[in-house]
């Protein structure tokens, strides 16, 4: 799995190019203490997501898996 701000990973894994699984952060700006408090908020579906889907997106008030 592969953990990114970076979008250019998200075309990669669109073309069937990246990762088998893929994680996109996209909640701009965030310092790390509140990075790991979304992450921990978020653990159990977070998991649960990536093990069912190759593409979920963490954003600051929703998770969203891309087909």
């Amino acid at each position: 799995m592969l953990i990114t701000k970076d979008t250019d990973f998200e075309i990669s894994h669109q073309l069937g190019q990246g990762p088998f699984k893929l994680l996109l952060i996209t909640t701009g700006n965030i310092h790390n203490d509140e990075l790991v408090k979304l992450f921990a908020q978020q653990e159990e579906l977070l998991l649960r997501l990536l093990d069912q889907h190759a593409f979920v997106e963490l954003r600051r008030t929703q998770l969203i898996v891309h087909k």
